[in-house]
């Protein structure tokens, strides 16, 4: 069980190994170290949940860093989840959107399947909102043949 007095939320970027290997411990996927770096470097605002040195959870913000804002790759290590960490990842990220964005800002998120309830407590809704067309997406399979 995490001690949350003891887990503080940093803005930085996780290293890019960190960020492969949590990632590729939750089936999302491997890359390469330099494709690792590429992501990490992409963001708009990064924070990371630490406890002591340890690296426990991350979060980062995509988008144009005015309108359009993207959650991406929230994630906890599995010894850590459930206990508060995500909320407070998500919650720095959401500051720092608040203090950029433009009041008519939009902010998105892709969540695994099952975690929709965790982002409604944040006041996402599953797409679409009044108004609005269906949440779009395009995986690429690249696959060999």
């Amino acid at each position: 069980m995490t001690d949350m007095a003891s887990v503080r939320i940093v803005a930085r970027p996780p290293d890019a190994e960190t960020f492969r290997q949590f990632r590729a411990a939750l089936g999302w996927g491997e890359m390469t170290l330099a494709q690792a770096e590429r992501a990490v470097g992409a963001a708009h605002y990064d924070v990371v949940a630490m406890r002591g040195e340890e690296i426990i959870g991350f979060g980062r913000v995509t988008g144009d860093g005015v309108v359009n804002f993207h959650l991406d790759d929230v994630i906890v290590k599995d010894s850590c989840r459930g206990q508060g960490v995500g909320q407070q990842i998500v919650a720095a990220l959401l500051r720092w959107i608040d203090e950029v964005a433009i009041p008519e800002a939009m902010i998105s998120l892709t969540a695994s399947a099952g975690m929709e309830p965790f982002y409604e407590r944040f006041g996402f809704s599953i797409s679409p909102p009044e108004g609005y067309g269906h949440g779009m997406m395009r995986l690429l399979d690249n696959a060999s043949d």
